[in-house]
């Protein structure tokens, strides 16, 4: 059932990164007219590693041997929940005209973020049904609640982001959210 479930999964995941990487690259055919943001590459660049780790991430699952039909929907949950993500950070330059990154990240913010919230808040809800993290192998109770832990502040980190109107606390939500998905990626990396 592994491979099923993956083949399709990385084709979804294979979609978001495919919106980030070409509005990457239409950005900078358009170099000329693009008004540069960082924050909102940043979030671009948060939006494509999160899809890349939760990609990877299925790796974890390949020694399930129960798949419920449950348990396969919530995977495609979150993985439709990142397609959004990366469809609604993702600039997408007109023909002619300047291309203001900051004036997309405002208009943006508020529903690229809430799809983060999202993803994070259901990550949470999936992580208590993982039956992966049911084994004794997996330290049962105690993997959960570590995990959790580690998306509790990265969903702080996302209502941050959502909440204020200082650039400099915007700032500190996204590369916070990049600094704590990569710490995340690292300490619940799969052994083998």
């Amino acid at each position: 059932m592994f491979s099923h479930v993956a083949t399709l999964l990385s084709f979804v995941y294979a979609l978001c990164l495919t919106h980030v990487l070409a509005s990457a690259g239409e950005l900078l055919l358009a170099r000329d007219r693009v008004v540069f943001s960082g924050l909102q590459a940043v979030w671009m660049l948060n939006a494509a590693v999160i899809a890349l780790f939760n990609w990877l991430a299925m790796w974890t699952l390949k020694d399930l041997e129960t798949w419920s039909i449950g348990w396969i929907a919530s995977l495609v949950a979150v993985a439709i929940i990142q397609f959004f993500i990366c469809s609604l950070v993702s600039v997408k330059p007109r023909e002619e005209g300047p291309v203001d990154m900051g004036a997309f990240y405002d208009r943006q913010r508020p529903m690229f973020i809430g799809g983060f919230l999202t993803l994070g808040v259901t990550s949470m809800v999936i992580n208590a049904l993982d039956p992966s993290l049911q084994s004794p192998a997996a330290f049962g109770l105690r993997n959960w609640v570590l995990q959790d832990l580690a998306i509790l502040p990265i969903n702080g980190l996302m209502l941050l982001a959502l909440l204020a109107r200082s650039r400099w606390l915007q700032w500190l939500a996204a590369l916070g959210m990049l600094g704590s998905i990569i710490g995340f990626a690292a300490m619940f990396a799969p052994a083998r």
